[in-house]
């Protein structure tokens, strides 16, 4: 899995025609324990963008959807052709599998 630290790592994300996002912090066990069950979903262009990662902190001033919505880690976003396909709030790998069957 890719990690988003960059505008350049977001523009090639956002140019796939099917990107899942995680967003998690570091010190996250629900994202750790996630991250264990990615493989399961069988969707093959996942990527994370960690929020306490100081790499990321340019990126994540410009993505003004990440302030205004991410409440809960982890947060899942399925992007189609750069615009928000769905979204999960939380750990539930389940919730996630359904949503990117709705959206294919």
């Amino acid at each position: 899995m890719k990690e988003l630290v960059s505008i350049i790592d977001w523009e090639e994300a956002m140019a796939s025609e099917r990107v899942l996002v995680m967003v998690s912090k570091s010190d996250c066990v629900e994202c750790e324990t996630s991250l264990g069950g990615i493989a399961d979903l069988g969707f093959k262009d996942v990527r994370m963008l960690v929020l306490d990662n100081p790499e990321a902190f340019p990126l994540r001033t410009e993505l003004e959807w990440l302030r205004m919505e991410v409440d809960v880690v982890p947060f899942w976003r399925l992007f189609v052709d750069g615009e928000v396909g769905g979204t999960v709030r939380g750990p539930n790998l389940e919730r996630v599998r359904l949503m990117l069957s709705d959206c294919e």
